[in-house]
């Protein structure tokens, strides 16, 4: 293993470690998710809307609720390095940027992937959608946008963190960069839902793909002015 390998994997254990030891990143994260669901679930409901007028709404309050979930998690982020000061040293240690950017952007998105598996279940159960058929592509599907949301919002956390009022600065930056992504997930999720498969060639699909690639790309690049400036 070279040492740029090993300095990155010490990075994501440092991540990894920070997360378990303060368990309220994830509890404030993981609760409000489900507790979005669930009041959705209950609303929803009430009216009395069909199965088919489920499928036909629920995509697109996933991926709301999965949004500000999401922008939850991403404060955190750059948070223990900016409290312990510690930005300074992780850089000289690592001797590149980008390690450190891709570093945070792995740890980043294995616990939003974790918050998303969450949401995905908590909607299925809720809403009494079956998604005994689809769940494993529709997983794999919001994966593959997690990573451009991950990528973009790892890069702006860094942006928003010296700034007292982080929690407001992150989702007015974020969200409106998103709304390619988050378009092309709910129709994605819809296409899924009612007909069962995807279309890989299809627009929106290629939409997201392009944008996770395009988004990653630059936040990697960027990650080293902005922690310059």
């Amino acid at each position: 293993m070279t040492s740029e390998a090993k300095i990155f994997t010490a990075l994501i254990a440092k991540d990894l470690k920070t997360l378990w030891r303060r368990p309220t990143q994830l509890v404030a994260t993981a609760g409000f998710a489900l507790l979005s669901i669930i009041v959705a679930s209950f609303a929803f409901r009430q009216v009395g809307y069909t199965q088919q007028d489920l499928i036909a709404v629920t995509p697109g309050i996933v991926w709301l609720v999965f949004l500000f979930a999401g922008v939850v998690a991403l404060n955190y982020s750059f948070l223990p390095e900016y409290e312990d000061r510690a930005i300074e040293g992780v850089l000289r240690a690592s001797g590149s940027p980008a390690t450190v950017f891709l570093a945070k952007w792995t740890s980043n998105y294995l616990f939003v992937a974790s918050v998303l598996l969450i949401v995905l279940a908590a909607h299925g159960l809720f809403f009494g959608v079956d998604l005994s058929a689809t769940f494993a592509v529709m997983v794999s599907i919001s994966l593959i946008v997690a990573v451009g949301f991950v990528g973009l919002g790892t890069l702006l956390a860094a942006v928003a963190v010296v700034h007292r009022e982080r929690e407001l600065i992150l989702p007015l930056v974020l969200f409106p960069l998103l709304i390619p992504l988050l378009a092309g997930a709910v129709f994605v999720t819809r296409e899924l839902l009612t007909a069962g498969s995807v279309d890989v060639s299809g627009f929106w699909f290629v939409l997201i793909c392009v944008f996770d690639v395009v988004a990653l790309a630059v936040s990697t690049v960027l990650f080293e002015h902005v922690i310059a400036s």
